[in-house]
């Protein structure tokens, strides 16, 4: 089962990495168009649309861009496969949220809060502790497992039943 688990995360991981990578490829080429087609609206010649784009993008922030995607799709690869590994342990019974130096305030309201299986919907669960205006744009609903936000370093963490630690 946690072989089949952890195959079966990859390879939505790996759908995800994907489709992160081609969002980004599309936004860069929206961005690029729309630099060229400033400089032509504004009569630059070449040289200039050129610098236009190459300021627009370099190979630094591509590649931190590249480094975003790896770091959340890691993540949250992680956290799944320790989630699913939890809930087929009969000697834990939910999952506390940790992130002892929160950066934003959705993830000091989550620091803490404790996720029992036998209490519903976990994404309800983690929602309903957590203030909509802290809810970051692109993860709303709050989802299941980490990362809450872009750069997030909050983890997940066994519960389990009484004498079973």
């Amino acid at each position: 089962t946690y072989s089949y688990a952890v195959n079966t995360n990859a390879s939505h991981y790996v759908s995800n990495v994907e489709m992160a990578t081609r969002d980004a490829i599309d936004e860069l080429m929206r961005n690029i168009r729309t630099q060229v087609r400033r400089g032509v609206e504004s009569g630059d010649d070449f040289v200039h649309i050129k610098n236009r784009v190459k300021d627009t993008y370099s190979d630094a922030k591509i590649s931190n861009r590249a480094n975003l995607i790896a770091q959340m799709e890691c993540t949250r690869a992680r956290e799944s496969t320790k989630l699913t590994r939890f809930m087929e342990n009969d000697s834990i019974r939910g999952f506390r949220v940790v992130n002892e130096d929160a950066s934003t305030p959705l993830c000091d309201s989550l620091h803490d809060n404790v996720v029992l299986f036998t209490d519903g919907d976990i994404a309800t669960q983690l929602q309903d502790s957590v203030s909509e205006q802290d809810v970051h744009e692109g993860f709303e609903p709050v989802p299941e497992v980490p990362p809450y936000h872009y750069g997030c370093e909050t983890t997940l963490e066994p519960v389990y039943n009484s004498g079973s630690e």
